[in-house]
């Protein structure tokens, strides 16, 4: 397999939230974000120790939560991947102590993660890949699984690195973002011939896609049925995402 670039694949994303402080209290003082453009309304966000944009928040005045297991297409999660298996123990440890709580936490044999709901139920996904040389493919598609996750373990691990000031460490980045999709099919050529994506993973009901031979970037499922309606604007989610100097809006459009 190909090598990963060295920068990321995915850049950027934009969120709509209802509550811009509400947001803050969660993305900076919880997980380590700062601030770093203010535009009245829409705040940019860096990941620790990053001065670029990566994040952008955008506030819709009486926003309806997101649904735990949405019905819609548009955001599953969006993945923030940390450098290393002790920064995701570190990460678990902050999220404890600040008895913030998650929704899962999984071992997929290429990676290690945690998720959780932002305050608006924008799925979150905190994770730490394995090293390289142990993940196994076979005929171009990778090998990945649904696992417990020990989480005492990964705690222990946790200790063997500096506490971070918040819960992400320095160098995250985004790794992947997970959708669900009205039409698999439809996605998943967008994907393939638009954005110019792998297919690394096919299982019933779920495609995963990559750039540069990473076990994916992209995660499309179906699980909201066939054919499900398009995000409602009105309910809090994705905006667009922007990977391989693309931007993509929710439902399948190139914006720039």
């Amino acid at each position: 397999m190909g090598r990963l670039a060295v920068n990321p694949f995915i850049s950027h994303v934009q969120l709509r939230v209802a509550d811009l402080q509400r947001s803050l209290a969660f993305y900076r003082d919880l997980l380590g974000f700062s601030v770093v453009a203010d535009r009245g309304g829409t705040l940019g966000l860096a990941t620790p120790g990053s001065t670029a944009e990566t994040l952008t928040l955008r506030e819709v005045s009486g926003l309806k939560s997101r649904p735990r297991h949405p019905q819609t297409a548009g955001l599953y999660h969006v993945a923030w991947l940390v450098p290393s298996r002790p920064n995701l123990g570190r990460a678990l440890d902050g999220l404890r102590r600040s008895r913030y709580p998650l929704t899962g936490a999984s071992d997929h044999a290429v990676s290690e993660s945690l998720y959780l709901d932002d305050p608006d139920g924008n799925g979150v996904e905190i994770y730490a890949d394995k090293p390289r040389d142990t993940w196994k493919w076979q005929n171009g598609r990778v090998h990945m699984t649904v696992d417990p996750l020990d989480l005492q373990a990964l705690l222990r691990d946790g200790e063997l690195t500096p506490a971070p000031a918040h819960v992400l460490a320095p160098g995250t980045q985004i790794g992947h973002v997970h959708f669900v999709a009205s039409n698999l099919e439809q996605a998943k050529n967008f994907y393939v011939n638009d954005v110019g994506l792998d297919i690394t993973l096919e299982w019933p009901m779920l495609v995963g896609l990559s750039h540069g031979g990473y076990h994916h970037h992209v995660n499309l499922n179906n699980w909201a049925g066939d054919n499900a309606p398009d995000d409602d604007p009105a309910t809090a989610g994705l905006d667009s995402v922007t990977m391989g100097g693309k931007t993509i809006g929710s439902s399948l459009r190139i914006l720039s």
